[in-house]
């Protein structure tokens, strides 16, 4: 839902270069006015948001490593502030039969009080240790545990399960 007229624009583009197979590189531009939220007196006015990114995935038969970086700049007009914000994430798997176990490591940067984000800004670096069954070609499941070090605060350790569909 957009609550604004100011429309968002988005770019992707992707690449496959013939000279190694399985490799496929991303970049990715977004750009749109978030609208001012009266009720908080930080956002009386609306910011401006650009997201700039880029991603790499190898996929063999046995191996898939993927990377994604990503940096969210919010212009505040209420403050004349500028918030960089920066995520990235890298993760490799390797298949075993119909097992796949992979590692993640996930790392957040607000780089200040963004207020798109206030309050939930706190810096996260994650590692996830995880296994995906593939019970049918439509149906795998997939059990994770992840510990995660927040800056400000107490470190989690996260233990999901997933049962998934596709049609």
């Amino acid at each position: 839902k957009d609550d604004n007229d100011a429309k968002g624009i988005a770019v992707l583009i992707n690449l496959s270069p013939r000279a190694v197979e399985g490799l496929t590189l991303g970049a990715t531009l977004y750009h749109d006015t978030i609208p001012p939220n009266p009720s908080l007196t930080t956002r009386t006015k609306s910011i401006g948001e650009r997201i700039i990114g880029g991603h790499v995935v190898y996929k063999t038969n046995r191996v898939e490593l993927l990377g994604e970086l990503f940096n969210i700049n919010h212009d505040d007009h209420t403050s004349d502030q500028g918030y960089d914000t920066i995520g990235w994430y890298a993760q490799s798997s390797y298949v075993v039969g119909s097992l796949t176990p992979y590692y993640r490591f996930d790392f957040l940067n607000f780089g200040g009080v963004d207020p798109y984000f206030a309050p939930n800004v706190n810096d996260v670096h994650k590692h996830t240790l995880g296994v995906r069954w593939d019970l049918l070609p439509w149906n795998a499941l997939k059990v994770e545990y992840g510990f995660a070090n927040y800056e400000a605060l107490d470190d989690e350790h996260l233990l999901s399960i997933n049962l998934s569909f596709a049609f």
